[in-house]
């Protein structure tokens, strides 16, 4: 799989969960909609960075800094979508 197609679904991927979990703080307080964009920049700065720098340098080796982007990008995922399925049991 070529690097613009993991980008592509991982940018997808921001899209749905944090669509899903801006929609569940859209009922909440001004505070919790500024925790949202902070858990936003947070999660996705790292991985930005290291596409970036992946798609401007081509290296030969193995990027182990791409591979601990997608790593802690995919953690931080995972964890906003249990909060937010959280968040929404909690609600009803």
């Amino acid at each position: 799989m070529s690097t613009e197609m993991i980008m592509l679904l991982t940018i997808l991927l921001f899209i749905i969960v944090y669509g899903f979990l801006f929609i569940q703080l859209n009922r909440a307080t001004q505070q919790g909609k500024i925790w949202f964009f902070v858990f936003l920049v947070i999660s996705a700065g790292p991985l930005i960075y290291m596409l970036y720098d992946d798609y401007t340098q081509d290296y030969l080796d193995a990027n182990i800094g791409l591979g601990l982007a997608y790593f802690y990008t995919w953690f931080m995922t995972v964890l906003a979508a249990v909060v937010a399925i959280v968040v929404s049991l909690r609600k009803k």
